[in-house]
């Protein structure tokens, strides 16, 4: 059997291929940014339960000092809009995690497609081929009782 098949679409899967693995990577690079988002999230939030830590610690000596009080105030604020821009850049990097998420699916599903469709065209392939080695045979066996009832033939009529 020959093995010079060549699936017609090679060229367009192995283009779909590299579609696949760009939105792999891409999809990868997003995760970290959103992975790197959720850390920063998670700093802010300790950064703002020890600064709560440390006012309960100076409100315990019983004495009010309205300086660390506004300098506690204006940090917490900071800490707290800092907290929120992060939640909301987590948000939209979400958004885009999501987006990225369905792209790649879509580009794994068309490599899927084409690749059972190459098997497919693999498996007509050889059927094929194995019917026409079939054929091949089938005739030359024919041939051969031919000769032989030729040989036959022409022996009965020489006795």
């Amino acid at each position: 059997m020959s093995s010079s098949h060549k699936f017609r679409f090679e060229s367009l899967l192995h283009i779909r291929e590299n579609l696949r693995d760009t939105k792999t990577f891409e999809l990868a690079r997003i995760q970290k940014e959103f992975q790197l988002l959720e850390d920063r999230l998670h700093r802010e939030q300790q950064e703002i339960s020890d600064l709560q830590a440390d006012w309960k610690r100076s409100q315990q000596k019983g004495e009010l000092d309205v300086d660390l009080l506004i300098r506690f105030r204006n940090r917490q604020d900071y800490l707290i809009g800092k907290k929120k821009e992060t939640e909301s850049e987590m948000h939209l990097l979400q958004e885009k995690v999501d987006e990225k998420r369905k792209e790649l699916d879509n580009a794994v599903r068309d490599v899927k497609v084409l690749e059972n469709l190459r098997d497919k065209d693999l498996e007509n392939h050889l059927a094929n081929e194995r019917l026409m080695e079939s054929n091949r045979i089938d005739d030359f066996v024919g041939l051969e009782e031919a000769a032989h009832r030729q040989k036959n033939r022409s022996e009965e009529n020489l006795n």
